[in-house]
């Protein structure tokens, strides 16, 4: 790693981490260290990351919630820009929700169902960030994000895009935002009370998980059945 990245961050007061563990940071609890984590915590400071990683020559990664990697043990000789610090949500009277990058999907959802806008309950299950859920287009039961999207903001290291969903042709679990862009924000229009009614499969199919017991902690990204024992 390029040692002027760390003196440039140092400068420009973006908290930093040298050798951090991307074990701490993923879901599947493994990964070497990465020579440097920044955590910007606002807008700006993304943006100054990037251009200070560009005009650098410094290569880098972005992490979101973790949920969908899997982290070599020797880690990674380069930058990687968390985003875990951008993390607010804004509910608007009108349904417009506007969440930054980081902010948990899950954490998004209930907050919207709980202030009577529906529309992304089918993502209620879905775990990671919404900069992460924006970028690969995730959703369940017939939803995608891209569905309720209005507007994302995008940063590289040219500066900010904003656009509305149709300009990042968005198809099946995936999109047009390009490696190394960062989902600064986005906005999402949902509906009053009423207008999206609880899914009942999906509602026994919790129950059911919720009751049956399992064998001890597991981490895994498929799914099994119970076994002749009634242990999973």
């Amino acid at each position: 790693m390029d040692p002027r990245m760390t003196a440039a961050l140092r400068e420009s007061a973006v908290p930093y981490r040298e050798n951090e563990p991307l074990a701490r940071h993923t879901t599947m609890g493994v990964g070497g260290p990465a020579a440097v984590m920044a955590f910007p915590r606002s807008p700006e400071e993304l943006q100054q990351t990037l251009r200070l990683r560009h005009e650098l020559g410094v290569a880098h990664r972005v992490l979101g919630g973790g949920s969908n990697l899997v982290a070599a043990d020797e880690g990674l000789d380069e930058l990687v820009v968390n985003t875990e610090e951008l993390r607010r949500i804004e509910i608007r009277e009108d349904g417009e929700v506007t969440a930054e990058g980081g902010a948990n999907l899950i954490f998004t959802v209930v907050r919207c169902c709980r202030a009577g806008w529906r529309g992304m309950e089918s993502a209620v299950g879905i775990p990671g960030s919404i900069g992460g859920a924006a970028v690969m287009n995730a959703g369940a039961y017939g939803f995608s994000i891209s569905d309720a999207l209005r507007e994302i903001v995008v940063y590289d290291a040219a500066g900010e895009r904003t656009e509305p969903p149709e300009g990042w042709r968005f198809h099946y679990r995936g999109s047009s935002i390009p490696e190394g862009a960062v989902v600064a924000r986005i906005t999402v229009g949902l509906s009053g009370p009423g207008a999206s009614p609880p899914d009942a499969t999906r509602a026994a199919s919790s129950r059911t998980r919720r009751a049956t017991p399992r064998a001890g902690s597991s981490t895994s990204w498929g799914s099994r059945g119970p076994g002749s024992e009634g242990r999973w």
